[in-house]
């Protein structure tokens, strides 16, 4: 059924039937359209509607058409749109994934590129400072006495030495050698202090056997032990190892 709109020269109205339109007191000159014109149309150009004429007349100022009702898209299209949005989504978030796996990839490649650098760069700083501590292996691994209490009519008691591991390496064992002189700078006895598993960079306080005789104390490194550093403890510069007599080994307190 056809739809008239009406203008009234202010304001739009409709859309009306036929009917209503009868009741609408339009004039040959009265603003009118409905679907199929181009364009406002005076009513008086419109066969079908010369019998509802009166002469009331209205002024008139022209306007858009009002829009046409655009039929609702079935419900057949509207499933294939949404297919087709859900196929575009899928599409791009698997290639969002693939993005994200080679860029992935890309990282993972350059950090074990620049880890296998470092480790080069390590074990060449390794080997630098291993010969280093090799070649001035006495600065860099050393023993010191400690206070101990002198008895006038000769001994020593209460004695402790501090042995220093200033390297980087984990040193086996290290044997001490302390000797105790008599007055007359003749040697009385030896004293060997073994110790335990050094840290690196790590120092221990070991406990000296007293003696019944001598006036002072001197104590040296005779022999060290490390796997890293390649050291089998029959390699310190000037040993000449002494027997093994009266080597004790003594519970170590490691410094703080």
């Amino acid at each position: 059924m056809k739809k008239y709109y009406l203008h009234n020269g202010k304001a739009l109205t409709g859309p009306f039937t036929m009917e209503e339109l009868s009741e609408k007191r339009i004039t040959a000159v009265t603003p009118i359209w409905f679907e199929g014109l181009p364009a406002w149309t005076l009513a008086g150009q419109v066969p079908e509607l010369r019998a509802l004429f009166t002469n009331t007349v209205l002024s008139f100022r022209q306007d858009t058409p009002p829009p046409i009702a655009r039929p609702l898209r079935n419900k057949t299209a509207q499933r294939a749109a949404r297919a087709r949005l859900m196929r575009y989504t899928m599409v791009f978030l698997l290639l969002m994934v693939l993005l994200g796996s080679v860029m992935g990839g890309t990282y993972q490649l350059l950090h074990l590129s620049k880890a296998a650098e470092k480790e080069e760069e390590v074990q060449v700083d390794f080997r630098k400072d291993r010969t280093e501590v090799l070649n001035n292996l006495a600065a860099h691994i050393t023993v010191k006495r400690r206070a101990y209490k002198y008895s006038i009519l000769g001994g020593i008691s209460g004695l402790s030495i501090n042995i220093c591991n200033n390297t980087g390496y984990v040193l086996e064992n290290v044997l001490v050698q302390v000797s105790y002189i008599k007055a007359n700078g003749e040697l009385w006895k030896n004293e060997y202090v073994n110790t335990d598993s050094m840290h690196a960079f790590s120092a221990m306080v070991c406990h000296v056997p007293a003696s019944k005789r001598g006036e002072s104390v001197q104590c040296k490194i005779i022999s060290v032990r490390s796997a890293q550093l390649g050291l089998d403890g029959y390699n310190w510069p000037g040993l000449t190892l002494p027997e093994p007599v009266n080597m004790v080994e003594r519970p170590a307190t490691r410094k703080k």
